[in-house]
């Protein structure tokens, strides 16, 4: 017995080592060798579990976290693990069954209330998520991990406030995170504290000062809040040298290019960046500058191609009403793409804007006023539109 004994401890032993040198096949011998043993070791049959599930074999994972249940049923490990193979083979019901037993059998495991948290977030319900997140902190206390995946969740929910609060409660447990600096330079960006968002990111630089999104960041305060173009462009072109296949780096290329009124490079920047990246972002300015230097179809294909992207883009139905409004007096054409962004956002007063000037092109003194109105309903002391009311009023209904 005392050597039977010996063995069965070395195979188990011998099928840790190996799994945490992730030399699966050898722990799967291991362990299934310790199984020849006792065949009733929940432990084992969860670890064998595991490595399956690592491997994405998730039928053997099932079998092994079934095995483990089946061995001890009061064990919690097997209940929150057969919940992920659940979770990652999109079966989210039986996901959700095994963690709330997994829940049950250990209403104060840290780890358990991570995994449904996890699991919601994934499901982007960020409030059930904070619920479990809010539980291990009331069990366990603020911590690094805990604080940072609040933050993440308050982030998703466009809560800044307490999301800047939760990444800096991160940051007093460990004042060496970059992700939590990165993190709090574009929330303070966001929300335009921009002195605030310059640390953040300089302290971010000194954890990876060759990082192309931080240059480009920086430009882009520097552009926005000291207004030094001169400055903004140093970082840009840094950013692009560190990263020739960044995106956002060629795209803020093109709006200082465009800012010096330099067109031409402005487009070869826009186009580079649309290359590289087809955001619908990159591709409305590309667009606006064709048609600007006068390539008035290639600006309308762009657009166009921007709505089989996303049929609900507002400003590329917009642009599209501008281009039909002004360069082809097309007018009907025009007043269908401002009516489709006015469905996307009806608050835009502009939209009423131009569908009323559409409208006053077209002789429709009736529809002219009932848009500006409602132009005027959102933005009552903008001139521009007041100015065009009046045109519209003055306007001969019979002729236009």
């Amino acid at each position: 017995m005392e050597n039977s004994t010996t063995l069965k401890f070395d195979w188990i032993k011998e099928g840790y080592l190996q799994s945490k040198a992730k030399l699966y096949p050898l722990a799967i011998k291991s362990f299934l060798n310790a199984l020849e043993e006792n065949p009733d070791n929940a432990e084992v049959h969860n670890e064998l579990g595991l490595i399956y599930f690592r491997q994405e074999h998730y039928e053997e994972a099932i079998i092994a976290f079934k095995n483990a249940i089946r061995c001890e049923p009061e064990f919690f490990k097997p209940f929150n693990n057969l919940a992920w193979v659940y979770k990652k083979t999109k079966q989210n019901e039986k996901a959700l069954e095994y963690f709330t037993k997994a829940l049950n059998l250990a209403p104060d495991n840290i780890e358990v209330l991570k995994s449904i948290s996890d699991f919601y977030f994934d499901l982007e319900d960020y409030e059930h998520a904070i619920d479990y997140l809010s539980k291990a902190i009331a069990i366990s206390g603020e911590g690094e991990d805990l604080c940072y995946k609040t933050a993440l969740c308050y982030q998703k929910l466009k809560n800044y406030t307490d999301a800047i609060t939760f990444f800096n409660k991160a940051l007093s447990f460990n004042k060496n995170s970059a992700n939590c600096y990165q993190e709090l330079s574009a929330l303070y960006y966001k929300i335009g504290e921009f002195e605030e968002a310059k640390k953040c990111l300089e302290q971010f630089m000194e954890f990876q000062p060759n990082n192309a999104w931080a240059y480009s960041n920086l430009g882009n305060i520097y552009l926005l809040y000291y207004e030094k173009p001169e400055i903004a462009c140093e970082y840009y072109q840094k950013a692009y040298e560190l990263d020739p296949n960044y995106s956002f780096a060629l795209y803020n290329l093109g709006n200082i290019s465009a800012l010096n009124e330099d067109y031409d490079s402005a487009l070869k920047f826009y186009e580079k960046a649309c290359e590289i990246e087809k955001n619908p972002l990159f591709l409305n300015e590309y667009a606006l500058m064709n048609y600007k230097l006068g390539n008035i179809d290639e600006a309308i294909s762009v657009l166009n191609s921007i709505l089989e992207l996303d049929t609900l883009n507002e400003w590329a139905n917009i642009y599209l009403g501008i281009i039909y409004m002004e360069s082809k007096a097309d007018y009907q054409t025009a007043i269908q793409y401002f009516n489709s962004a006015k469905e996307i956002n009806p608050d835009n007063p502009k939209i009423y804007y131009y569908l009323a000037k559409s409208y006053f092109f077209n002789s429709d003194k009736n529809n002219a006023i009932i848009s500006v109105d409602s132009a005027l309903k959102i933005e009552p002391d903008n001139d521009k539109f007041k100015a065009l009311k009046i045109r519209i009023e003055e306007m001969d209904s019979n002729n236009g």
